[in-house]
């Protein structure tokens, strides 16, 4: 006993070690990451005095660094002859206290050309240093070289002195962290069940086992590490669909808000600024034989990107002030539609090293008013719920860890409700449907591509569908039901909130189980359960119906400025006519040519899934028909042979419904959207499909050892 409690506490101790060095600590760096000068990008007349460290005299300058675990420097020497000798030393200060020196050696270090110097400490954040260079030995003094203020990292203090500094990195990024941690915590539970004598130690193994599957499932969802044949669809899924939210954090950091009173209610939006490329979030101006950055090889022109925003603003007469301060006149425009040429009257190019990113630049009118530095664009379909949650998390984390964090907590809360709809399909039906579900989360491309997207927010697809399993699984306990009623109708509200895409089959999905339960129960004439079946079905569609008509009027409100049953009209006529089956067809344009495509061609579109992309990984998408018709085939065997079960007839039957439910009535999407609306299979039919067949092939084993034995 006592030796137990010894090993106890020594894992115990060592998790908590790695949960404190990895979680809040965040000790694990590495590499010298530095951004050194492109110094043939400083112009000529920028390079100033060079600067002799001689022996005894040396040359100091201060320093703060911008961002934690400085590690470093790279110096830029002028002048060294070939058989360099000497030493020139650095050495760093804190209010004349020395906490760290680094000696190089001259004939290391060529002249013109940077040299990487490591320090053997980290330099904090925010904190002064003074760095003091000393030669000595030499035969030509060493020189240092200043350059023009513009030129300057933010690290530097005072001096002129061309300079760059060095950063270690991360090891882990601040999703994997926390994956990490929970990895971490949930073994420390499942050890504490397993080592101590504790009334409640099924319920804490279970906890550790669910936490362990979702940080598990969650590290899918933001890395993609199963299925590499889909990494080049996973990086980019519905990227343009995403930017509808980080648009909305980008403009929020620059801001730039909505300029209509009536919009700010709405929670997401189209960002435009001065950028020329806007490729995922990888932000780029234009760089080709003409252009550098938005830069003119040749002139003081510039190129920025032809939208919404840069036509109010760029525009001749008005002032363009750079990063460094530097004011020119916009002389002459020219738009061709994509990108607009800016003439500012200089004979001789601009360089980005001085003048900074264009995305910096700052516009001012002929009167000297600083105008807005972006335009944010409504996006008047949907409340968008999800964009005015994830914006003000935002505010709480370093903008560059926002993108991040925000993706870790969506893939963290689609793997939390899939291993707990696990869970109960286990407690339900067996471990073999359970196995399926949650092997299907791994493996299901779609599943794993939509997970973690800011607009999609794809838990709240499958949350729905846990609180009517939940309901299903409890069907005789009336709390759980009044619980499961309340948090059908929170959970549906949600999704209308963040979208109205898909609702018909996430709302079937949320009662299919009930539904396959009163079929069971029709067919041994239970009438008992039907009925109760019935009316838990009934009540939990209704609430699940309050759910969408109070999103409906939440988004009116806004639609109507004011007047909900105005919105509601608009809501009709512009959100769902166009995307199901229009009353008017002289009402929409030409482009919704899908009002006029059929049921039937939309239907077998989605039988058809591009070859790219796996059913599961290692199930090719070309045999998905095959995949389909599997099942009929067993379930048509087990017929013949009048062993066919109900259940899973209905299961296979309710959840094909589910899935086509949205392909029919809301065909003009569908036929529009097939990268999209393909995923709408795995919402319960692939893994059914999945089940079916692999719970044949067990009963086949099962039977040949039997007859073996």
């Amino acid at each position: 006993m006592k030796n137990k409690r010894i090993w106890y506490s020594a894992i115990t101790v060592l998790i908590l070690l790695g949960v404190l060095l990895i979680g809040p600590l965040n000790v694990f760096r590495h590499g010298h990451y530095v951004e050194e000068y492109y110094v043939r990008h400083i112009a000529p007349e920028d390079w100033q005095q060079q600067i002799p460290v001689e022996t005894g005299v040396g040359y100091e300058m201060q320093f703060s660094p911008v961002k934690d675990f400085m590690n470093g420097f790279s110096i830029f020497l002028c002048n060294q002859p070939e058989k360099a000798t000497g030493t020139l030393t650095l050495k760093i200060l804190i209010e004349d206290k020395l906490i760290d020196e680094v000696s190089v050696k001259l004939k290391d270090v060529e002249a013109g050309q940077w040299y990487k110097v490591s320090t053997n400490k980290y330099l904090k954040k925010g904190v002064a240093y003074t760095l003091r260079f000393e030669a000595e030995g030499y035969k030509e003094v060493p020189l240092l070289q200043n350059v023009l203020e513009d030129y300057l990292p933010d690290e530097t203090l005072t001096g002129n002195t061309l300079l760059a500094y060095s950063y270690a990195q991360p090891t882990f990024s601040i999703d994997e962290r926390v994956l990490i941690v929970i990895l971490l915590i949930s073994l420390w539970l499942f050890v504490s069940s397993k080592m101590l004598d504790l009334k409640k130690k099924d319920y804490m193994r279970l906890v550790s086992i669910c936490g362990f599957a979702t940080a598990l499932l969650a590290w899918v969802y933001t890395h993609n590490s199963l299925d590499t044949k889909n990494i080049e669809k996973y990086n980019e899924f519905q990227m343009n669909s995403e930017t509808l939210v980080s648009n909305m954090i980008e403009a929020e950091h620059n801001g730039v808000y909505f300029s209509d009173d009536s919009e700010n209610g709405y929670g997401l939006g189209r960002y435009y600024d001065f950028i020329a490329e806007k490729d995922d979030y990888i932000y780029t101006f234009l760089t080709d034989d003409t252009w550098v950055n938005g830069y003119s090889r040749k002139a003081g022109d510039l190129l920025v990107d032809s939208n919404l925003y840069t036509k109010s603003v760029i525009l001749p007469g008005n002032t363009i002030e750079f990063s460094n301060g530097d004011r020119f006149e916009i002389v002459g425009i020219n738009d061709d539609g994509d990108n607009i040429f800016i003439s500012l009257g200089e004979s001789n190019p601009l360089m980005e090293l001085k003048y900074g990113s264009l995305n910096d630049i700052r516009i001012y009118d002929e009167d000297g008013k600083e105008l807005p530095r972006g335009y944010l664009e409504v996006y008047l379909s949907q409340y968008g719920l999800q964009g005015k949650i994830f914006r003000h998390i935002a505010r709480h984390v370093d903008y560059e860890d926002a993108l991040p964090v925000l993706h870790l907590i969506c893939g963290l809360l689609t793997a939390l409700v899939l291993v707990l709809v696990t869970y109960v399909l286990y407690r339900k039906y067996n471990t073999i449907f359970a196995g399926c579900f949650i092997v299907t989360a791994f493996l299901g491309a779609y599943i794993v591509d939509y997970a973690r997207n800011l607009y999609w927010v794809e838990f709240t697809w499958f949350l729905p569908m846990l609180f009517g399993l939940i309901c299903a699984w409890k069907l005789n306990n009336k709390k759980s039901r009044i619980l499961c009623y309340i948090g059908a109708f929170i959970s549906i509200t949600v999704k209308c909130l963040c979208g109205y895409e898909y609702i018909t089959t996430i709302m079937m999905a949320m009662i299919a189980f009930l539904l396959v339960d009163a079929v069971v129960a029709f067919s041994k004439k239970d009438k008992d359960v039907f009925k109760l079946c019935v009316r838990t079905i009934v009540i939990i569609g209704v609430a699940a119906l309050l759910g969408f008509f109070v999103a409906i009027c939440i988004h009116a409100s806004l639609k109507g400025q004011g007047d909900i049953v105005k919105g509601i009209g608009v809501i009709i006529k512009d959100d769902v006519l166009r995307r199901t089956s229009a009353l008017d067809l002289n009402q929409f344009p030409e482009v919704y040519e899908s009002l006029n495509t059929s049921s039937w061609a939309v239907l077998c579109k989605y039988f058809k899934l591009m070859p790219t992309v796996d059913i599961l990984v290692g199930v090719p998408g070309n045999l998905f028909p095959v995949y389909c018709v599997a099942p009929i085939c067993i379930m048509f065997y087990d017929y013949k042979k009048n062993k066919l079960n109900i259940e899973e007839l209905s299961l296979y039957v309710v959840f094909f419904l589910t899935t086509v439910s949205w392909f029919l009535l809301a065909k003009g999407h569908a036929d529009v959207h097939p990268e999209l609306c393909f995923g709408l299979w795995y919402v319960g039919y692939v893994q059914v499909c999945l089940y079916i067949m692999v719970k044949k092939i067990a009963e086949v084993a099962k039977g040949r050892t039997g007859a073996e034995k």
